[in-house]
């Protein structure tokens, strides 16, 4: 029995009641747990002619007016995309939506994967696609699929008339990283001319009975050539953001004496160190499953429990926008990074919060009650492929490890038996990672020459939830890292006399950390309302660029949103003043919205966003600190803004000064750019230029 279970179950009540409720609400039906709500009026749409469909999307709740109290708060967004709908009940607490359009391809996309929709390929889904053939052209599909869940889009020949599949479908990975979704290509061939009927179904191989939830069913006046139902906006994940490993601390792997030493087979599943195999469901969180898997080992080998040690957590709770549709490897919030809300760190109990293979929500802190004592990559970057050797090496010191492995159909369809030697890296085709799923290694054979490899697919895939894949097959150990534990040493006071000196002057200021912020989120904290990513490397308009480099800061740009960017630095007497560049665009009025610095939590400078103040360009913002010489502070730079119109503040180039900058603070007036000011700045528009207002954030788009 899976460890994780009743998934769909789960995700009904979190996904279709929360999501598919919302659009309930947003698609304006109305009515009462009667059988059937009354149709929306749309407005009347730009028809594609002879082009309709129709969308069923079915889910548990435990009473329709209940869903409807819940979502009451939101508004209608989709009517004015000419979408009607209409809600029935199924008996029980089953419900279906039923959604229908006819503006074409289009439309569709923006519907199935909005935001407020549970995932379109969150669960087992079904296609249908009713054409006329008039000739023997082919069509292409392009579909939104998940190879590293398990699931892949299939052809059902028994109910597809007049349709063929040619060869074998293909894929393409829309982004670096675990667990990220791809476009599967399928091409279908004509057999005669006529009616033509194309159905296909979205599933696990090896689960071949799951029950569909989600039904699309497409109707067209003409032959089409190309069907395209992939994401319009990916979501793309930084690597930068990645865990990194602890630089500077001695790594054992290297220490060990390769070879001789070390067993000719090892299976840590017989030291009863393994949990039971995990199940991920529909939902791209491998990522997730390979960093709380050798956790949960490195507990137990250390003399703890065997605990089931939650997941969803890092999907729901994580900074860096990690998700659904992918992330990296996430032992830094079992180390030293705070989550989402939380006050502690540490892992979290599936007890407290249960896998739903959705996107879910962080709204409280929860107990952390395990948290490493160590970690790190065995080769410097989670995208470096090591040895054969040095991944036995730390299997055989440190227990299970988590890496990478390059999914592809072959993959998908093993079932065990055999030794999996079938080299899919072809898939994988990334400028850093060269893997796309994120896995367990328990174990090796030498003497066959494999690795034992722990899924996260349940039990009913491969041998029993594991596989036997031969030595350097598909990129598989990229990226090995190895977690340690140790029981928290009881607290031990030692009382030393105080010993006063006078020094001459404080210690010097550690200064500022990447304030150019080309290095990602190292040395900052970052945070916003709405879950956006702050340090960016693409901004709306474009026009906009980073003052140096590449990455910047953006603040604001989000109705009722609070974001900010934080540091722990040192402010020494040399250099007291914060000084940074900053770009304020605005179409508010003076008022609403606001820049802030803020020191241990305390405002020391508050500035409007608003047209009046807005820069036109890249200039310097100056504070004194020097109140605060030889301390060891929080520093917070903040906007806030307010419910209706809402401004951008771009920061860049944050440093500690030992004066203030020439052009100083910008309060009130927008500042004059001659060409002095801007020659050799990047982003700065040209005197005269119409500066830029306020813009809609585009960023990662929310599941």
């Amino acid at each position: 029995m899976n460890a994780k279970p009743n998934i769909q179950m789960r995700k009904f009540l979190y996904g279709f009641v929360l999501a598919g409720m919302m659009l309930f609400l947003c698609l304006g039906v109305s009515g009462s747990p009667a059988a059937h709500a009354q149709e929306v009026e749309t407005p009347e749409p730009t028809s594609a002619a002879g082009f309709s469909w129709e969308y069923q999307l079915d889910f548990s709740a435990s009473s329709l007016l209940g869903a409807k109290q819940q979502a009451s708060s939101l508004t209608p967004s989709l009517n004015s995309q000419g979408v009607a709908s209409e809600l029935q009940a199924l008996g029980g607490s089953n419900y279906r939506l039923t959604m229908t359009g006819n503006q074409g391809v289009e439309q569709v996309r923006q519907v199935l994967f909005s935001p407020l929709m549970a995932g379109f390929i969150g669960g087992a889904a079904e296609l249908e696609v009713n054409m006329p053939v008039g000739s023997l052209l082919d069509t292409t599909f392009k579909l939104e699929s998940n190879l590293t869940t398990g699931y892949r889009w299939e052809v059902v020949p028994s109910e597809s008339a007049g349709f063929a599949q040619a060869g074998e479908p293909t894929f393409t990975t829309q982004s670096s990283g675990y667990g990220v979704p791809s476009v599967q290509t399928l091409v279908l061939q004509p057999k005669n001319v006529g009616d033509g009927k194309v159905k296909l179904v979205y599933r696990r191989p090896f689960e071949p009975n799951e029950t569909a939830t989600r039904h699309l069913r497409i109707t067209l006046a003409a032959q089409a050539t190309e069907i395209d139902l992939s994401d319009p906006n990916p979501m793309v994940i930084d690597t930068r953001a990645g865990s990194s490993d602890l630089a500077g601390t001695p790594n054992p792997i290297d220490e060990i004496p390769l070879k001789g030493e070390l067993p000719a087979s090892l299976d840590w599943r017989s030291a009863g160190i393994v949990p039971t195999v995990r199940n991920q469901g529909s939902c791209g969180s491998c990522w997730s499953f390979g960093t709380v898997g050798i956790m949960e080992s490195a507990v137990a080998k250390a003399g703890g429990p065997l605990t089931d040690l939650s997941e969803q957590f890092l999907v729901s709770c994580n900074m860096d926008g990690w998700s659904c549709d992918g992330g990296l490897t996430a032992h830094k919030y079992h180390y030293d990074t705070l989550g989402q809300n939380q006050t502690a760190i540490g892992a979290v109990l599936e007890a407290d919060k249960s896998y739903t293979a959705t996107n879910g929500s962080c709204t409280e802190a929860y107990n952390h009650p395990y948290q490493l004592s160590g970690w790190q990559f065995i080769v410097p970057n989670e995208w470096d492929m090591p040895t054969v050797d040095k991944i036995k090496n730390a299997i055989y010191t440190y227990g299970p490890v988590t890496a990478g492995v390059c999914v592809g159909d072959a993959f998908q369809a093993y079932t065990g038996g055999s030794i999996f030697s079938t080299n899919e890296s072809e898939q994988c085709p990334g400028s850093y990672f060269h893997v796309n799923h994120q896995i367990i290694l328990v174990g090796w054979n030498d003497a066959d020459g494999y690795w034992i490899l722990r899924n996260s697919w349940g039990p009913s895939w491969g041998e029993s939830g594991y596989m036997r894949i031969a030595y350097n097959t598909s990129h598989v150990g990229e990226g090995t890292s190895w977690v340690t534990w140790a029981e928290p040493a009881p607290a031990t006071y030692i009382y030393l006399p105080l010993v006063l000196r006078d020094f001459a002057s404080p210690p010097p200021g550690d200064g500022i950390v990447n304030g150019d912020f080309e290095s990602g989120l190292t040395g900052w904290t970052e945070y916003s309302t709405h879950g956006w990513p702050i340090i960016v490397n693409s901004f709306s308009p474009n026009s906009v660029t980073a003052h140096s480099g590449s990455y910047a800061a953006w603040l604001g740009g989000s109705n009722d949103e609070i974001s900010y960017i934080q540091q722990q630095v040192t402010i020494s007497s040399g250099a007291p003043y914060l000084v940074y560049w900053q770009w304020i665009g605005s179409d508010d009025v003076c008022g609403s919205d606001i820049g802030e610095v803020l020191v241990n939590g305390s405002v020391v400078d508050v500035y409007n966003l608003c047209t009046e103040n807005n820069t036109g360009g890249w200039v310097t913002h100056s504070v004194d600190l020097s109140a605060y010489a030889g301390q060891s502070v929080t520093l917070q730079i903040r906007s806030e803004t307010g419910p209706s119109i809402y401004s951008n503040l771009f920061v860049d180039d944050v440093s500690l000064q030992a004066s203030a900058a020439a052009s100083g603070p910008i309060h009130g007036v927008a500042p004059s750019l001659d060409a002095s000011t801007t020659q050799g700045k990047t982003g700065i528009l040209a005197q005269g230029e119409k500066p830029q207002g306020v813009v809609e954030k585009r960023r990662i788009k929310p599941r």
